[in-house]
């Protein structure tokens, strides 16, 4: 709903354009949300969320190499739970959050905080995750690769992120006459200089632009490096929703876009900037004693000390080996390369190596291998039919599917019966489409893992709007569900369950955090594993093995190139081989016959 403003400049408007830049900076950076309550088992410690660290064991500094406001904000920084284990720490702090006379802090990044023993040599970290959190202030954690000399550490945060807005911009509007009949693609060229909080911005255009039958206006700003973002708004809007300001950065150039809903503006309109927001080197440091901060049991980081790959296995990828195990083999599934934004092109490929052989008309979201390997099933979205290849043979054939799958196939083992949900339930039948029937109770919110071997029974997923996802053990024949366990997943295909149905792989947040890992557990949720965990990572595709002793995970790198690697990963000895031939996401795993 849009809400009447009489000037742009009420405190509403600025908490909103504030909230609007920081979330446009923060989903730039690509950065995950943050731990809140650090949690670990018997082999660690942590500490307690109220304990808080004598007053002298902090040092606040603000120098910086560029000149800023003399007021600049003084941040502070505390360190308030350590988690000690034998090998390392896992550590979570703050930074002050907000200065409401000197502006305020939007981000920080932790993978670039410096962790120093008391010798002076550096301990390397691996951030977990960020929050901003209004009433504790911007908090963070990490852990350590290592543990260096004990006695005093001391953590050095050596740049920020901040806002200011309103008053504290201190710096004039500006005009601009758009004339009686502004036309789309239409500049004005403004070449105007301002200084935004001790920083210099010049405005040099403002262009009229159509976005997907919207008006917009675009304001292409160049500053200084540090300038992060910028908002103007028009004092003669009176109304505004939440999407119709948002920053995006171009070849150097800072965007800055206003959406309009009635047409380009027309005739003079007075502008004003709102806010700006731009990085700050400095050298925010705290002197601590890990061991005089009280301590208490807990569970999240256990879940990360006992995980199996970390960024930190990430960070050092080629070290790991490429040599697979003599008794893996199969046929991997993976995407080829993209068709379209909404459609992607398949190929399999052996598990060792070898070329692709790209499978024309093949969708991801409705595809699955034979039990035995030898075919792939899928459904042509241009044919509207049911197709199955034989891999080895070549021979395909079409069949009529009166239902269309939406996302997972799954071939039960022993017959010829596939199962796949659609958009308004789960559907079984034979391959060649016959004996077609909707399971009882199910809809379009209803998700498929896959079959159990009892030949009874699915594993489904229950979606619905900002709930976790239910897993369910469904009865095909009469519709009846039981409850297993809830986790939270972006994933569309959601939980996966073992060859032998005994275990589920599924993505989920780590406890008491916002990022995401991928998990191993029984089918009630009982003996809950994380097997990989990622900073700054998206996570694409997750599989079982044939034998399901081990599992293969892609991981894409959004902040270096969008780099994609694969990995085999035993979850129960830890083992991990890197697929160093697999280039794209790994859908599924086969057997060869």
């Amino acid at each position: 709903m849009n809400k009447n403003i009489p000037t742009a400049k009420q405190p509403s408007l600025k908490k909103i354009l504030w909230a609007i830049l920081a979330m446009a900076i923060i989903s730039l950076v690509v950065l995950s949300v943050f731990l809140k309550n650090n949690t670990v088992n018997s082999q660690g410690q942590v500490a307690s969320p109220s304990a808080t660290l004598p007053a002298n064991q902090g040092v606040v500094s603000s120098a910086s190499p560029t000149p800023y406001p003399k007021d600049f904000p003084q941040l502070s920084v505390n360190i308030d739970q350590v988690a000690i284990f034998q090998d390392r720490y896992f550590m979570h702090g703050t930074l002050n959050l907000n200065d409401a006379t000197n502006g305020s802090v939007d981000n920080i990044d932790v993978s670039e905080m410096i962790l120093t023993d008391s010798t002076g040599k550096q301990i390397p970290i691996e951030p977990l995750d960020f929050r901003l959190d209004p009433s504790a202030g911007m908090e963070f954690s990490f852990y350590t690769q290592g543990k260096g000399v004990s006695e005093m550490l001391t953590l050095t945060v050596s740049s920020a992120d901040f806002h200011f807005e309103g008053d504290q911009i201190s710096s004039p509007g500006f005009e601009v006459d758009f004339g009686n009949n502004p036309q789309k693609n239409q500049e004005w060229s403004l070449n105007s200089d301002f200084v935004l909080a001790g920083h210099r911005v010049r405005l040099s255009s403002v262009k009229a632009l159509m976005k997907d039958g919207v008006p917009f206006l675009e304001f292409t700003m160049i500053g200084t490096p540090e300038v992060r973002g910028v908002l103007v708004s028009d004092m003669s809007v009176q109304s505004f929703s939440g999407d119709d300001f948002y920053t995006a950065f171009q070849d150097g150039q800072i965007i800055t876009l206003f959406r309009y809903a009635n047409g380009f503006p027309r005739g003079k309109h007075q502008f004003a900037f709102d806010l700006v927001s731009f990085s700050v080197q400095g050298n925010w440091q705290i002197g601590f004693d890990p061991a005089s901060i009280d301590k208490q049991p807990s569970a999240a980081n256990s879940e990360f000390h006992n995980a199996c790959f970390l960024n930190e296995n990430w960070m050092n990828r080629e070290l790991i080996l490429t040599e697979i195990p003599a008794e893996l083999s199969g046929t991997l599934l993976v995407d080829n390369r993209f068709v379209s934004l909404d459609s992607i092109s398949m190929a399999t490929i052996d598990l060792r190596g070898g070329e692709k052989q790209e499978r024309n008309g093949l969708s991801w979201q409705a595809v699955a291998f034979s039990p035995d390997g030898t075919m792939i099933v899928y459904y042509d979205w241009q044919a509207h039919k049911g197709h199955i290849t034989n891999l080895y043979s070549g021979e395909e054939k079409e069949y009529v599917w009166n239902k269309a799958p939406s996302n997972r196939i799954s071939w039960l083992t022993g017959s010829d019966l596939i199962a796949y949900d659609s958009d308004d339930g789960i559907y079984i039948s034979h391959v060649d489409g016959t004996g077609l029937y909707k399971v009882n109770g199910t809809d379009g919110e209803t998700l498929l893992s896959g079959w159990l071997p009892d030949e009874q029974h699915l594993l489904v997923s229950r979606t619905s709007y900002k709930s976790p996802m239910l897993l369910q053990m469904l009865t095909t024949t009469n519709g009846e569900t039981k409850d297993l366990f809830s986790f939270s997943s972006s994933y569309i295909t959601a939980a996966i369950p073992s060859p032998d149905g005994k275990k589920v792989l599924f993505e989920d947040t780590v406890e008491r955090t916002q990022q995401q890992g991928i998990f191993i557990a029984n089918l009630d949720g009982s003996e809950r594993h994380l097997i990989a965990s990622f900073w700054r990572m998206l996570i694409g595709s997750y599989a079982w093995s044939p034998d399901g002793k081990w599992v293969i995970v892609s991981v894409t790198d959004v902040k270096h190139g969008n780099e994609m690697t694969s990995f085999l990963i035993n979850p129960d000895s830890c083992d991990t081989i890197r697929l160093s031939n697999i280039d794209w996401e790994v859908r599924a795993w086969a057997p060869l016959p």
